[in-house]
């Protein structure tokens, strides 16, 4: 049988909690010790990885915030004006 990798325990603080839900980890099986989540389940260490990594990247990738967005959304807006115009 193959042997399980031994993953560190992770420590969230409190104020990072968004990361979380974004885990699907379940909150009421994770201790709290020093205002940390102490998450000691390697699946739900994983997940929290990968949450992390999906807060961090998405903006990036979504161009939340960005100038281009800001143009392109005004356009759309625009566009859709113009049609529902000449729907009427």
């Amino acid at each position: 049988p193959k042997i399980k990798d031994n993953i560190k325990n992770l420590e969230i603080h409190r104020d990072r909690k968004e990361l979380l839900p974004i885990s699907q980890c379940d909150l009421i099986k994770i201790p709290i010790v020093d205002d940390k989540y102490i998450i000691t389940d390697q699946i739900d260490i994983l997940n929290t990885t990968g949450g992390h990594y999906q807060l961090v990247n998405s903006p990036r990738y979504l161009n939340n915030g960005s100038r281009l967005k800001e143009i392109v959304d005004d356009r759309i807006t625009g566009l859709k004006l113009e049609l529902d115009k000449d729907n009427t």
